[in-house]
C-alpha cells in the first residue's frame, strides 16, 4: 500500500516516514505540498497523511485537489493549530481522522493498517 505523507516540519516528516516504513508501508514523503500533489498525479496512493497548515497549499486545499483526482483515497489530517472550529470544517471534507500535533505514530499506523485491511478485502 502506498502512503503519501506531507508535513512542512522536516523532523516530524522524517520520524513519521521512518516509523511507517518500519511497519512495511511504502511512503512518499514531502515537505512541499505542491511537489506532493505532483507525485499524487503521477502515482496512485491509497492513503494520505497531511499537515493542515503549510506553505503553498494548506492541507484543506490539498485534500480538495486530491479528492478531485482520486475521490476514494483515504485522508488523515493533523495540525499543531487544532481548534474545534477547524475540526468541524475538516469533518465536512470526509476526512477519515483529524489529530492535533504531536500526532501519535501508533494512531497513524493503526489507521494505515485499517486501510490496508479494507483494500485487501476488496
Amino acid at each position: 500500500m502506498r502512503i503519501l505523507l506531507i508535513d512542512d516540519d522536516a523532523l516530524s516528516l522524517s520520524s513519521l516516514q521512518k516509523a511507517l516504513i518500519l511497519h512495511g508501508f511504502s511512503v512518499d514523503a514531502f515537505t512541499n505540498p505542491v511537489m506532493a500533489l505532483e507525485k499524487f498525479k503521477r502515482e496512485a496512493h491509497e492513503l494520505v497523511f497531511s499537515d493542515v497548515m503549510m506553505k503553498g497549499y494548506d492541507g484543506l486545499q490539498l485534500i480538495g485537489l486530491i479528492r478531485d483526482l482520486q475521490s476514494e483515497t483515504r485522508v488523515i489530517l493533523f495540525t499543531g493549530y487544532y481548534t474545534e472550529r477547524l475540526a468541524k470544517v475538516v469533518n465536512t471534507l470526509g476526512v477519515h481522522a483529524f489529530y492535533p500535533k504531536p500526532v501519535s505514530i501508533e494512531a497513524l499506523i493503526n489507521h494505515a493498517n485499517e486501510v490496508l485491511a479494507e483494500t485487501e478485502g476488496k
